[in-house]
């Protein structure tokens, strides 16, 4: 997607400008190896992304890291909802996410001054060599995550100041917040996220509740089991995109197929939760301060007019009695199919026991669900989500695709 944006005639024009006037500035094209030449000349040029692209959403600003799941065009600007954290002064956080930014730019194609693409540093072509270019590339991100005990140690300090969505400043020392950053490649067997949030759902204490957002829900078969498995005892609140805030909603041809084919796989999912909730006996637990209810999923959608919703993330709450989140996870990741197997993805996982961060993050939570319908059986017979076989098809697809 990166690569498309930066190569339509606007966008490219303004890089090549900026590559003219400033030898500070380098635009790194990532191209997966998956995308095979045979897979090239069957693909149309907007779907070759399908097969798998960087997926990260990483700023760094010397010592600053702002982590997100935005993409930074106009609309994230205006009317479409995301999430964005800033963490300053956090030098070893800022080092290791950049080398992992220049790890993969070297494996990327160059934009050049005059608007071509160039050989990346290495000089392994991951159309001519696939094979060569994932082990080099795997390789290459071994040496960062599996460091030298020097290595361990520079990059394994608390984050030195936490700023969430900016005037909350934390005093490092206290250690009162840990940052840690995961990855994931699954076509390399790289799977930190994914080992790391099954963990976590299947270790979390019985009583405890965990808020998600996706923007696309079509949740892996182990995702989708750990939530189920773990409703027997704990609260799950998950928010998606309604068909008529995501984004491909009044696109032409068959991305226009695209939320309806969403709007099956979640009925799919609630489906499957409210089968669950018929063959089990649920404990009584607290969802947060302003009510309870039974331990079990609950599904919303996302409907603000005019807007369209690309929020992912988790807040957990361990039953303190607090009822404020300590642990929030934000970066790249839908948790669905593609994003464990064909995207490279980068997350961070943020957990506190500081009471303002803790209230912070229900802010953003409150802020969030506020917009969110809850899912009953008599959403899915709206007409508007019904699209014949086309749309069962496009689901499908969706699937192991999108």
């Amino acid at each position: 997607m990166l690569a498309k944006m930066l190569l339509a005639k606007s966008a490219r024009w303004r890089f090549i400008k900026g590559l003219q006037q400033d030898s500070r500035v380098r635009v790194a094209l990532y191209r997966t190896p998956e995308l095979t030449k045979r897979l090239e000349r069957i693909l149309p040029s907007r779907l070759n992304e399908v097969i798998g692209v960087c997926h990260m959403k990483v700023f760094i600003f010397d010592n600053h890291v702002l982590m997100s799941g935005a993409n930074l065009s106009s609309s994230y600007f205006t009317n479409r909802q995301d999430r964005y954290i800033l963490l300053r002064y956090c030098s070893d956080l800022a080092d290791y996410l950049c080398e992992l930014v220049d790890t993969i730019a070297s494996f990327s194609y160059i934009l050049d001054p005059e608007g071509l693409l160039q050989a990346n540093v290495v000089g392994i072509d991951p159309r001519a060599t696939p094979v060569l270019f994932r082990k080099e590339l795997l390789n290459a991100l071994n040496r960062l995550l599996n460091p030298s005990s020097t290595f361990e140690s520079k990059y394994t300090h608390t984050a030195d100041l936490v700023d969430l969505q900016g005037g909350l400043w934390l005093d490092g020392q206290c250690a009162n917040t840990w940052v840690f950053p995961t990855i994931q490649i699954g076509s390399l067997g790289i799977y930190q996220d994914e080992l790391c949030i099954l963990w976590m759902l299947e270790n979390l204490p019985a009583r405890s509740c965990v808020h998600f957002a996706s923007a696309y829900l079509n949740l892996t078969k182990e995702f989708q089991a750990a939530l189920i498995q773990g409703s027997i005892n704990k609260c799950f609140k998950i928010i998606t995109a309604s068909p008529q805030a995501n984004g491909f909603y009044g696109s032409r041809g068959i991305s226009g197929l695209i939320p309806k084919a969403y709007s099956l796989l979640e009925k799919d999912f609630y489906e499957q939760t409210c089968k669950n909730a018929a063959e089990k006996v649920f404990e009584q637990c607290s969802l947060h301060s302003s009510s309870n209810c039974k331990c079990g999923v609950r599904l919303f959608e996302y409907k603000k007019p005019g807007w369209t919703f690309h929020a992912k993330g988790m807040w957990c709450y361990l039953p303190d009695g607090i009822n404020l989140p300590n642990m929030t996870l934000i970066g790249s990741s839908n948790f669905g199919f593609r994003s464990r197997q064909r995207d490279i993805e980068a997350q961070l996982f943020v957990v506190t026991v500081e009471p303002g961060l803790r209230k912070r993050l229900q802010e953003e939570t409150d802020s969030l669900f506020s917009y969110g319908h809850e899912v009953h059986r008599t959403v899915f017979l709206d007409p508007d989500r019904y699209g014949g076989r086309m749309s069962s098809f496009a689901a499908q697809l969706v699937r192991s695709w999108l």
